[in-house]
């Protein structure tokens, strides 16, 4: 199975750095890096989107939204793939 693209830990822990307050202490907390790394590893190009388009619903994003998200040719689907992630661990960090 091919994967997204290759990640090293650097650019995963790079976008952490980004990821404050609650959703930062979830992530640090309960090894969501590890999670994410294994997810870019596993699954391919089309699973990410699916994933990532299927979390941004349940967030209530917009289909028009969430389909320009995916249509950003400057970004590629790792790129999609753990920005969606972080949305969605800031989401559930403040549900009550």
């Amino acid at each position: 199975m091919a994967s997204a693209s290759a990640v090293g830990e650097t650019g995963v822990n790079i976008g952490l750095a980004f990821v404050t307050g609650g959703a930062g202490i979830a992530i640090s907390v309960g090894g969501t890096t590890s999670s994410i790394r294994q997810v870019l590893r596993d699954k391919t190009a089309a699973e990410l989107e699916q994933l990532g388009r299927t979390r941004l619903a349940a967030m209530g994003v917009s289909p028009g939204t969430i389909e320009a998200f995916y249509a950003t040719p400057g970004l590629t689907p790792t790129d999609k793939a753990v920005i969606g992630c972080f949305a969605y661990v800031a989401w559930v960090s403040q549900r009550p």
